[in-house]
């Protein structure tokens, strides 16, 4: 084991110490504001934020005496009822909280000799009343991101209850019931093809397994699997940090479908989104090719924040079964949730 004290250039007031050892890694920044990361290994790291000299005080549902700082962490990681512990020095006594500075500030004071830290991915506190879900939902905090659950009125759905159920049921009714199929010589024709969505963003018509890409990234304990890349849906996809050509691909079949529309999101918890992106397609995988405009491969500008939709028209909309998404620019990282537009040809 070693031990490396550091003070950077760009952070003169700020200390850092780190430890290393095979199965260990904490890397500690001592200001007011502190993060602690503590991790098994150095591909996966668990991240809390920390307040020297204050606690919260009247919410731990456990106290566990002789434990160091460290397991103190790694016990309220692993424990989903824990938002934030105390843990305080002379007594060496951790304390797990089912609430956080945010949900009760009214309770957090200073104690000397303690430090105050609080999990990053398990944020109490989010709702206010019944915000941020809307149409009369029920909002409840849960250990997780983005850190509440919406619990919708009958007839609404969405992550925040913000849609009508029977506009998303009619426009895949229309779907499927044959109303917006298009003939095969109409192909030209595309506004005779009332662009419904294909279905991308509702695993009922577009399963996980017709959702594929270059890889899956990760992000402390979560990962962004392709299928996750679905318009309005709770998580997203992101290609791994060694992707250097990342891809997000969804199998349209057995039907052949023309392509009118494209809407993009970025990740719902992250500031990740993807700024730039190009479009292949094609019948079959080995025959992908760009989606041009005037003979030239057109780059769309994506997404500018987490949640807002950006939809694009296709000025010569295409044929296919198979479309691959690439991302060219990124903010941090490339996340991307995704819908296409159109009608099946037959």
């Amino acid at each position: 084991m070693r031990l490396l004290t550091h003070i950077p250039d760009l952070f003169p007031d700020q200390a850092i110490v780190m430890v290393t050892s095979k199965a260990l890694c904490i890397c500690a920044f001592f200001t007011f504001l502190d993060q602690l990361c503590i991790t098994a290994d150095q591909h996966d790291c668990r991240a809390v934020s920390s307040i020297n000299e204050y606690t919260l005080r009247g919410h731990a549902y456990k106290s566990i005496t002789g434990k160091q700082l460290t397991t103190c962490v790694i016990t309220c990681d692993g424990d989903p009822n824990c938002y934030s512990l105390n843990y305080r020095f002379p007594t060496s006594i951790c304390e797990l909280n089912g609430g956080t500075r945010v949900s009760h500030p009214e309770h957090f004071v200073y104690t000397a000799d303690s430090v105050y830290l609080e999990h990053l991915s398990r944020p109490a506190g989010s709702c206010s009343g019944g915000w941020p879900c809307s149409n009369k939902a029920t909002c409840v905090n849960v250990p997780m991101m983005p850190g509440y659950k919406c619990y919708c009125q009958e007839g609404y759905t969405g992550e925040l209850c913000q849609v009508l159920r029977e506009e998303i049921d009619k426009d895949l009714h229309v779907l499927n019931n044959g109303t917006h199929y298009l003939k095969k010589e109409n192909l030209s024709k595309s506004t005779d093809c009332k662009s419904p969505p294909i279905g991308i963003s509702d695993e009922k018509y577009i399963g996980n397994s017709r959702i594929a890409g270059s890889s899956t990234g990760q992000w402390v304990l979560d990962y962004f699997e392709p299928y996750k890349g679905r318009l309005h849906g709770p998580s997203s996809w992101v290609p791994g940090l060694l992707d250097s050509t990342p891809w997000l691909q969804v199998n349209l079949g057995p039907k052949t479908r023309l392509v009118t529309h494209i809407a993009t999101q970025g990740s719902p918890v992250q500031s990740w989104w993807t700024k730039k992106y190009r479009v292949c397609y094609g019948i079959f995988n080995g025959s992908l090719k760009d989606y041009r405009e005037s003979g030239v491969r057109r780059e769309f500008n994506g997404n500018t924040d987490r949640n807002g939709v950006v939809k694009h028209a296709l000025r010569d909309p295409f044929e296919a079964k198979i479309v691959r998404i690439y991302p060219t620019d990124s903010n941090t990282r490339s996340a991307l949730r995704l819908e296409l537009y159109g009608c099946i040809v037959y």
